[in-house]
């Protein structure tokens, strides 16, 4: 029986010895995911609270952005890089301005069989948005792109988008839609035959990937496919003079685009 008393007191004071050497720290859970681990050097109830992690970094967050505080047993050391990544707030609601190139390209054969020429080209856009939440985000924009059948254009549209997670670095899918005011440069044709709108109807779904570097800054890259209306001139070789006819196509074209989110 002393034995077995003995053996029972040896394990009590083995535990409390344990308990004793570990060490806790203070965790905080964001609403956007994200997980701080440091130690609280200030709070002000229902305001904010600053988190010291590491040696170096101190972080502030509001209350409203604090999902839960907790004490939990202190965690292997986290590179200031992960740090870094885990601080990083998304932006839940506001207004947003995106300012993007981008860069299409139809293949002789994109979809079948293409009688259309092709037309490759570039633009600049700038995008004001509202996001919703998190993820969801609708914008309206203009821009202004050129395809090398000498046709310039002025694009206004709507931008949607959607985030899968809310993270620093999060998947999304888009759709980009609206109507492009063109006219054409091309000076071999008399202005006679130029009808003063050579773009039109342009819908471009796409898929991409976010990084948000700050709750301010992020960079957007996508990729898609985009459908636009455009003119095309046939040139009907007459003697002793050449005539010429106009008709609107839909271009199947490759699109990437690269924006800043500010």
């Amino acid at each position: 029986m002393k034995k077995v008393l003995l053996s029972l007191l040896l394990l009590f004071v083995a535990i409390l010895l344990s308990a004793q050497n570990k060490e806790y720290e203070d965790v905080v859970y964001l609403k956007n995911g994200s997980i701080i681990y440091g130690q609280i050097v200030e709070q002000v109830p229902g305001e904010y609270i600053k988190i010291k992690s590491g040696e170096r970094n101190v972080f502030v967050f509001r209350m409203e952005e604090i999902d839960k505080i907790v004490v939990e047993e202190k965690k292997p050391p986290i590179s200031p890089r992960k740090q870094r990544y885990n601080s990083i707030q998304i932006k839940k609601k506001g207004y947003e301005a995106l300012v993007g190139t981008s860069f299409f390209v139809s293949p002789p054969y994109f979809f079948g069989e293409n009688e259309n020429p092709t037309a490759n080209g570039f633009g600049v856009s700038l995008t004001n948005a509202y996001r919703f939440s998190p993820r969801f985000s609708i914008g309206v924009g203009i821009g202004f792109e050129r395809y090398d059948e000498k046709i310039k254009a002025l694009p206004v549209f709507i931008d949607i988008q959607y985030l899968f997670v809310e993270y620093p670095v999060a998947p999304a899918i888009s759709l980009n839609g609206g109507y492009a005011f063109g006219w054409s440069t091309n000076e071999s044709i008399p202005e006679r035959y130029k009808t003063g709108d050579e773009a039109g109807i342009s819908i471009a779904p796409m898929i991409g990937v976010k990084f948000v570097y700050h709750k301010h800054a992020s960079l957007f890259l996508r990729l898609g496919y985009k459908l636009q209306e455009l003119s095309r001139y046939d040139v009907h070789y007459n003697y002793p003079s050449n005539s010429y006819s106009v008709g609107k196509y839909f271009y199947n074209m490759i699109l990437v685009k690269a924006e800043f989110v500010y």
